[in-house]
């Protein structure tokens, strides 16, 4: 069962929805994807530097689409502990409750947990009342052959480097349990176990059935403890440094059950377990959407109608609407022209609707110093509109969706100045809109603050996450936290809860985004100067600029000597393979209830937080008809 265990800490740019970089791609050669890129772009010199490249390969309905998203003269490591690092639990009155998994996306020892499953088989993890009104850890799985499925809990802080980590010291323990249920009862559930050197392997040991360790030797409908004795943990599992708890389901078909109150204890029929927190009081949630083709709706009286009609039905609260302009370079000085009737006109009905408008823009290359002169003219001619407009007519805010990291350039050594230079437009762009009394916001992708899978920063200004400096410059935000579910380490609580806890702070509002497009399936794709199966070629084509060329390994295996031995190439091999199906970012393939029920778990995890205020879709044009096409609300 290798692989299992493993927690991915990858943050895919495509997580919000777009690609890793949007390099230029040549046409494809006998078959083979190919790309270009620039060594300046990356601080390399020479071609023959290069000793790693991450590549995504995104599946399109036209074919096949290579992007280029990491290269670097050396590969990537994550640092070796120097020592172990072990903690026991606190036995308060002979226990220690990991947790009563009725709230919370982490346990008591910062421990997240993750469905596992191999296809065809799938599994899917979350806390919530699937069995009746009661909260708890639930496991759905549809088990096939010859697949696998179950549940992982992590006995140390998940967030943590490998050799950061502190592993659980169950010596002075005697007992692990939990209460367990099933949805019809005889659920064939095993136990599994890893420590530190198990969980480095990607593996677990295998405890034995279930039903061993049940009074009734069978899992029933109605809870029933469990008590694991650690004296039946195999030999080569080192109690002193457990790393992993785990369920897998012992045999095929589909099935559900929930388990509650994980905890050590000193012996048997000890009572650890404590009332659960109660829920958050009830907030009134906003719901926004974002729309992109405001032009095509202001020149059609009845796509007017359809959306007003949406809004309503949709209760939404919120419309972030592209702004409809042309712009005109005159004499050094940027002209922003509105077509001020039509458009005010439709804000004035979406506002007899109940709906805020903010006015929406957004290209990666307004990071640009060069650009921002531009940007700021749309804003200081927004604000000329709002002072002449009445107030149904009016935008509230005005919010740009910029999203520098699709610039080609972004990357290597030009990451930070080109963060810089976004910085200093949102500071500039947010004086501009407060001296004309208009709110200024941003969309920013949840990964802003988090790290790669080399625990690398992946967005930073001098020591500081870029989600710090942009919450501290903009009056409100929208995080886009494309996950199509809410627990575990990859979903959209963990995703989001750090941005909303410094808005929190700072006292600025946050809408939480999620996504209703119609996106790709990715193959993320890293190679370096060892590994086998697929190769990439790299041959300078002309100064500053690569070409590079991607082989599956049946092409390879077919292509001639001659080729292989080219003088003045560079040949990397694969070493990781990841599958990023598009369904893990976007709804557009779920039911309108799979939203709705995340949102409901975001709503639970997060609610209390004063910063969050609601969701924002994305967007009118793929979420009106995917939810009409359900007929849900």
């Amino acid at each position: 069962m290798n692989g299992w265990l493993i927690v991915v800490f990858v943050v895919f740019i495509n997580a919000c929805g777009h690609s890793a970089r949007p390099i230029e791609t040549e046409p494809p050669s006998k078959g083979v994807l190919s790309a270009s890129f620039k060594l300046s772009d990356w601080q390399i010199d020479a071609l023959q530097e290069i000793g790693y490249v991450s590549l995504g390969v995104q599946h399109l309905a036209r074919g096949d689409k290579l992007l280029v998203s990491d290269i670097r003269r050396k590969e990537p490591s994550i640092p070796k502990p120097e020592r172990v690092r072990v903690k026991a639990p606190e036995l308060a009155d002979g226990a220690f409750l990991i947790s009563r998994f009725d709230r919370g996306n982490v346990n008591h020892l910062g421990g997240a947990f993750n469905e596992f499953y191999r296809r065809p088989s799938r599994a899917a993890t979350a806390i919530d009342a699937a069995l009746d009104e009661e909260r708890a850890l639930t496991l759905w799985y549809d088990n096939r052959k010859p697949g696998y499925a179950g549940l992982w809990i992590h006995l140390f802080q998940t967030l943590d480097p490998p050799h950061q980590r502190v592993y659980l010291d169950l010596s002075e323990a005697a007992y692990i349990t939990f209460s367990i249920r099933g949805e019809k009862g005889g659920e064939p559930i095993d136990l599994r176990i890893a420590d530190r050197i198990w969980e480095s392997r990607e593996d677990s040991m295998l405890i034995g059935s279930l039903s061993d360790f049940i009074p009734g030797g069978r899992i029933l409908k109605n809870w029933q403890p469990v008590w694991l004795p650690l004296d039946r943990l195999p030999d080569n599992v080192d109690r002193t440094q457990l790393a992993v708890f785990a369920l897998s389901v012992g045999g095929y078909g589909e099935g559900r059950i929930q388990i509650k109150d994980l905890a050590v204890t000193t012996r048997k029929e000890v009572a650890p377990f404590v009332k659960g927190a109660p829920s958050p009081a009830a907030r009134t949630t906003r719901k926004a959407l974002w729309l992109w083709t405001t032009a095509r709706i202001i020149e059609d009286a009845e796509a007017q109608r359809a959306l007003i009609d949406f809004c309503k039905r949709e209760r939404l609260s919120d419309l972030f609407m592209q702004l409809p302009y042309s712009a005109r370079l005159k004499d050094g000085k940027w002209a922003i022209r509105f077509d001020e009737k039509e458009m005010g006109s439709l804000i004035a009905k979406l506002s007899r609707a109940g709906v805020r408008v903010d006015a929406l823009d957004g290209d990666p290359r307004y990071a640009l110093e060069h650009n921002h002169a531009k940007v700021i003219a749309v804003i200081q001619a927004l604000v000329a509109y709002n002072n002449r407009a009445s107030p149904e007519r009016r935008f509230r805010a005005v919010r740009f969706d910029i999203e520098p990291y699709l610039l080609p350039e972004y990357g290597g050594g030009k990451k930070q100045d080109i963060l810089r230079q976004y910085l200093n437009l949102l500071r500039g762009s947010r004086a501009t809109a407060r001296r004309g009394r208009l709110a200024f916001a941003v969309d920013i992708p949840f990964w802003f603050d988090e790290r790669n899978k080399f625990f690398e920063k992946t967005a930073e200004l001098d020591g500081r996450p870029m989600s710090e400096w942009v919450i501290d410059t903009v009056d409100s935000l929208a995080i886009m936290d494309y996950r199509t579910k809410a627990y575990g380490p990859d979903g959209a609580i963990a995703h989001g809860r750090d941005e909303l806890e410094y808005a929190a702070k700072r006292g600025k509002p946050v809408f939480v985004g999620l996504e209703t497009v119609e996106l790709p399936d990715e193959t993320l794709l890293e190679f370096a100067r060892r590994g086998r199966g697929a190769r990439v070629v790299l041959r300078p084509i002309r100064e500053d600029t690569v070409r590079l060329d991607l082989f599956s390994e049946p092409e390879w295996r077919k292509l001639g000597a001659e080729t292989k031995q080219e003088r003045g190439i560079l040949i990397l091999s694969q070493i990781e393979q990841t599958e990023v199906p598009a369904d893990k970012l976007t709804f557009a393939h779920r039911k309108p209830s799979e939203l709705y029920n995340v949102m409901d778990q975001l709503e639970l995890e997060l609610g209390h937080l004063d910063s969050f205020v609601g969701f924002a879709l994305h967007c009118y044009e793929s979420y009106r008809p995917w939810s009409s096409a359900y007929g849900e609300k």
